[in-house]
């Protein structure tokens, strides 16, 4: 039997300052919309924001969870979206100097994660920023023992959120100002322990809401997709949505998994992350669309799986066997959207959408 042990690692709160928690609502309305005093209050205690040291306290809580997990001998483990910072988009933050604080601009933290990936003999995925220029990268990379250079590597295609803060909100996320978008579906052949390998692609967050990456990755024989996310109760826009939220997160996931026959893992920063509380859901679902582990759980948790990769074949069989999936008509829309210029309405829409 051609099986994968994986384990999924969701991480909880982290101490943003000494007291504790920060509220980036009160911040940004002091910030945005407050007396000068107010303001100048909000910049210093953003400015007061020390990241090596919520760094180090989320690094500590990786590895002694992954200590945990490495009782059930995984082959793979999986860590969410901006392990390493946390959130920090639901800050505005314009001083450049404050903002590059929260980007890795050398590889010290990634390789310490590499020489955990050693010391445990364990394939590690996690997600992090890269500092490119005037904005980054929200980056999801994964490491193998055997590998030190950074070889499996995805950039969050699908950027939500909101450039510059829209007149009387408080709550926000701005992505749009701190990440450019990737440009690519990328799989790789990974090698793990016993001469075994899996196709693996990877997705961050709110790539999860769209077919695109499903359906490019499962075109690729994608069999295990990672995602890490970071998803908010309350949020403005979708206060109305509340009520559904574990709906919207887990039946997009099981459809995909079913469609295009593949193990999907993702996995969640839970807890309050800078006074937004967060949902947790993290999950590995298996190309049958079963929940294989899940955890609704407020705040650490590991779960685990073994994956059996012979149901990717079964389920894609009823997908993919001989022409059956017609890439070529895919193509052809896609080019008459292009050339009749619909992809400009497109994009309207869905910047609207992205705003929610």
């Amino acid at each position: 039997m051609n099986t994968i042990k994986v384990a999924a690692i969701q991480l909880g709160e982290v101490p943003e300052s000494p007291e504790g928690q920060l509220d980036a609502k009160k911040i940004n309305k002091d910030l945005l919309y407050g007396t000068p005093e107010q303001k100048k209050s909000a910049i210093s205690t953003i400015a007061s924001i020390n990241t090596e040291s919520i760094r180090s306290f989320n690094f500590s809580r990786m590895e002694k969870l992954l200590k945990q997990a490495s009782g059930s001998k995984p082959d793979l483990v999986v860590f969410p979206e901006l392990s390493l910072t946390s959130f920090f988009p639901y800050l505005w933050i314009e001083d450049k100097k404050v903002l590059s604080r929260f980007f890795e601009t050398d590889n010290r933290w990634r390789n310490k994660i590499y020489k955990l990936a050693q010391k445990y003999g364990v394939s590690i995925a996690f997600g992090y920023t890269a500092y490119a220029g005037n904005r980054g990268k929200n980056v999801f990379e994964l490491v193998t023992p055997e590998t030190e250079k950074i070889q499996y590597r995805y950039e969050k295609v699908h950027i939500p959120g909101h450039e510059k803060p829209e007149p009387n909100e408080t709550t926000f996320q701005f992505e749009k100002k701190y990440f450019a978008p990737g440009d690519s579906y990328p799989v790789w052949t990974i090698p793990f322990k016993d001469r075994k390998t899996a196709r693996v692609g990877m997705i961050v967050c709110h790539d999860r809401r769209y077919n695109a990456p499903y359906l490019m990755m499962g075109l690729k024989n994608v069999q295990i997709l990672l995602n890490g996310f970071n998803t908010p109760f309350n949020f403005v826009a979708q206060d109305t949505l509340d009520k559904h939220v574990y709906e919207f997160h887990y039946l997009p996931l099981q459809a995909q998994a079913i469609t295009e026959g593949i193990f999907i893992i993702s996995v969640a920063r839970a807890g309050t992350i800078f006074g937004h509380r967060q949902i947790a859901g993290s999950c590995i679902i298996s190309p049958y669309g079963t929940f294989l582990a899940k955890t609704e759980h407020p705040g650490e948790a590991v779960i685990t799986a073994e994956l059996n990769l012979d149901w990717c074949r079964e389920v894609k069989a009823q997908k993919y066997y001989g022409d059956r999936s017609r890439p070529e008509v895919l193509k052809a829309e896609l080019d008459a959207y292009l050339q009749n210029g619909n992809n400009a309405a497109v994009d309207r829409i869905l910047s609207k959408l992205d705003s929610f």
